[in-house]
């Protein structure tokens, strides 16, 4: 069970249910709960009493599921911030997007405006779905998923905006350019790259951007979201340097030895980035969104090759061999070999060999002399 402070079933918690949510809807997220933590297929579960999975029927007028066979009961929020609190569930499922995307900064006030509590309840309410998600256990897991997956009275979906005003969800975006972002952003990077993703809590995080786990919890719903906004923000990075390259640098030898210097990763930086790069893909074999969006970054890295090439070869500097775009799928392709090689550290795969095979081939198939590079 965790440890979070639960809300005890006082008299004013009791008297602000309101606003009156229909008993459907009520047993609609009950419904929710029980096939989220107890049965995946909304029927069976494992009757602790029998000993075997059984089937259960909702038990009228409780937050209870009964055995069909010998009776006995599984509460759904037992073990969860939600046992013991008398407040209908509809209240603590609008509360969650509500708290996490504004976090700390939400006022007792507001929040009780929002939910029809009063404003002692719904500071309780504040305090516990904030220290449940810092603790980054079963109840963060938990809230995460109510927020993202978490029905609504109708048979939609949650969706962690569906409850904020106009004015809060602006807020939001604009906060996700803040300091405190970029400080998880670099931070995350750290220790993904130093960790990888299975071994990395969000309290990791935290602690490596030096803010709670509840502010990142504001901003992310996930530590695959997480992982993603590091490597954008990595490939922004990483951007901005291709786009001072192409704007600032005349010499197309030049960047053609830059170019190299960022595909064969030997300073820890461009190592942590090749690494984050691993992460990403491995969590992406199960996510086709996540995996969707390393190939746009990628893509872009392959258009910032072949525009060099382009460029370089109307200048008269370089003498392809095949076509631009036919040179930069390759040259990508050879970056990518060599530098997973080296992120892993391969006995086979010094960096000195990598980087001299990678210039040669790169001059090969620019047409320039042996050794220019």
């Amino acid at each position: 069970m965790s440890t979070v402070n639960r809300i005890e079933p006082q008299q004013d918690q009791v008297s602000a249910e309101s606003p009156r949510v229909p008993a459907t809807a009520e047993a609609e997220y009950l419904a929710w709960l029980w096939r989220t933590l107890c049965s995946s297929d909304g029927t069976s579960a494992v009757c602790v009493k029998c000993g075997e999975v059984r089937r259960f029927h909702r038990v009228g007028g409780r937050r209870a599921y009964a055995c069909d066979r010998c009776g006995a009961h599984v509460h759904p929020t037992r073990g969860t911030f939600l046992e013991g609190s008398k407040l209908r569930l509809a209240v603590w499922f609008r509360a969650v997007p509500l708290v996490l995307s504004a976090g700390p900064e939400l006022s007792a006030v507001r929040l009780a405006d929002e939910l029809g509590v009063t404003q002692r309840t719904a500071s309780r309410i504040k305090r516990v779905l904030l220290t449940a998600a810092a603790e980054d256990g079963p109840d963060a897991r938990l809230i995460e998923s109510m927020w993202r997956d978490g029905p609504q009275p109708g048979g939609t979906t949650c969706s962690p905006d569906a409850l904020l005003t106009t004015t809060q969800r602006n807020w939001a975006q604009e906060s996700r350019t803040s300091p405190a972002m970029e400080r998880i952003t670099s931070a995350a990077c750290r220790a993904f790259a130093e960790r990888g993703v299975a071994a990395t809590r969000v309290a990791d995080i935290a602690r490596e951007a030096g803010v709670s786990s509840a502010i990142i919890h504001y901003y992310f719903r996930s530590k695959d979201q997480v992982l993603l906004a590091a490597l954008r923000w990595v490939s922004g990075r990483q951007a901005e340097q291709e786009r001072v390259i192409l704007a600032g640098e005349p010499d197309h030898m030049a960047r053609v030895r830059t170019l190299v210097e960022m595909a064969v990763p030997r300073r820890q930086v461009l190592r942590d980035e090749y690494r984050l790069w691993l992460e990403m893909y491995l969590v992406g074999r199960h996510q086709p969104a996540l995996l969707q969006e390393c190939a746009v970054l990628s893509d872009r890295w392959r258009t910032f090759i072949e525009r060099i090439i382009v460029e370089g070869t109307a200048a008269g500097i370089f003498h392809p061999v095949a076509p631009a775009a036919e040179i930069a799928h390759r040259l990508v392709n050879l970056f990518d070999g060599f530098g997973f090689r080296l992120v892993v550290d391969y006995s086979t795969t010094p960096y000195e060999l990598a980087g001299r095979l990678t210039r040669r081939f790169v001059a090969e198939q620019l047409g320039l002399p042996p050794g220019s590079l």
